[in-house]
């Protein structure tokens, strides 16, 4: 599974694998298993195991299709974020120079 970590714009760790979107939950007791459950939950209540940046596990089949555009446009955003941030330009000029 191709796996990509990013922040929400609410600074919540997300995971990101094979078009669909997981939102952090818990570390397992022993701190070695992260647990994510998927973005959706009222939809879907399925969970995956990540160890050493791999998912490792997944509970329960998804209900709902991949999503892999929502996931670039999202990593887009979050990148724009960093950036506007850093070099105090606004978004905005940060689009238009990217753009050209």
């Amino acid at each position: 599974m191709n796996v990509k970590k990013m922040e929400s714009e609410c600074g919540c760790k997300k995971l990101c694998s094979d078009g669909y979107i997981y939102v952090f939950d818990k570390w397992s007791a022993d701190m070695v298993i992260q647990f994510w459950r998927c973005e959706r939950k009222s939809d879907w209540k399925g969970r995956v195991h990540e160890r050493d940046g791999k998912v490792t596990f997944m509970v329960n089949q998804h209900s709902q299709i991949p999503n892999p555009g929502r996931i670039e446009a999202m990593s887009c955003v979050t990148v724009l974020k960093h950036c506007s941030i850093d070099t105090d330009d606004t978004m905005g000029s940060l689009i238009s120079n990217g753009l050209e």
